[in-house]
């Protein structure tokens, strides 16, 4: 089933990179360079993706190849299918969905973990190891108060890896993101506070309060990019697969492989009868 899933995709490909134009490939190659520049940035540097590109048995190259040929078919099938919305289409879903662009309350903060499990087990530490790290934690709240950086002190001891580097900073989070207990912690601070210790799953935190943005709707302007993006993407799902099997039919593709012909005759024998089913009564 998988081998079948992927000889279709395969096929899709080629005929669609068939239909393609200059201007599609020309898109082709800038959608593959933002991409590539996006997964740069995620892993800091060059050496870094190469070496999880070596692991995983791709070069650098094939990654690139891969993101044309992705950003081409995908182009393809927005000129073919006239997939991209109108000004008007964006402003009228804008208008009728205001919950979707609603940004909540965010909050900004530091904080210093100490652990009390092991982060590789997720057991808890022994009782010692706990009261020593409570002890510490204690301490360290004093010089925090006492007016001691709290950057310096979340870098020098916090053992939270994701935010020491970062002097503690975490970006900011709305409701829903982060333990309860830190949560209403964090959201309870106010200019410049230091919170007592808070107990978690992981450990003990001090958290000190950056800065609160309050819940806006997002202007249009703000998400017209992202909106156009989602947009297409819904009608690309909606038009897109009616349109491949058009061209598979038309350029009369023959598999010989008689285990993957079977398999893709189930699989289009399936479709064909996804419809009627959908449509069959909720009583029958």
């Amino acid at each position: 089933q998988f081998k079948q899933m992927a000889l279709s995709d395969l096929i899709a490909t080629q005929l669609l990179l068939q239909k393609a134009t200059d201007a599609d490939k020309a898109t082709g190659q800038k959608e593959a360079d933002d991409q590539i520049a996006k997964i740069l940035k995620q892993f800091g540097s060059q050496e870094a993706l190469d070496t999880q590109l070596t692991a995983s048995g791709k070069t650098m190259a094939e990654l690139r190849a891969q993101a044309v040929k992705a950003g081409t078919t995908s182009a393809v099938l927005i000129r073919e299918l006239n997939a991209a919305p109108t000004a008007a289409d964006m402003k009228k879903y804008y208008d009728e969905h205001p919950a979707d662009f609603e940004q909540p309350e965010k909050v900004h903060v530091r904080h210093i973990l100490l652990l009390t499990m092991d982060p590789s087990t997720r057991t808890p530490l022994p009782d010692d190891q706990i009261k020593a790290k409570r002890k510490q934690i204690d301490d360290l709240l004093k010089r925090a108060r006492a007016g001691e950086d709290f950057a310096a002190l979340a870098t020098k001891y916090s053992e939270d890896p994701g935010s020491k580097e970062n002097g503690g900073e975490l970006p900011a989070f709305p409701r829903g993101q982060m333990m309860p207990e830190f949560e209403a912690a964090a959201f309870a601070l106010s200019t410049n506070g230091i919170s007592d210790v808070v107990t978690t799953a992981y450990g003990f935190h001090i958290i000190k309060f950056l800065g609160k943005t309050p819940a806006k709707k997002l202007e249009y302007s703000e998400v017209a990019d992202n909106l156009k993006d989602y947009l297409t993407l819904q009608n690309l799902k909606k038009l897109a697969p009616a349109y491949v099997e058009k061209l598979k039919k038309a350029a009369k593709v023959e598999i010989l492989d008689p285990d993957l012909k079977a398999a893709s005759e189930a699989a289009e024998a399936a479709a064909a009868a996804a419809p009627a089913a959908d449509a069959m009564p909720a009583d029958q």
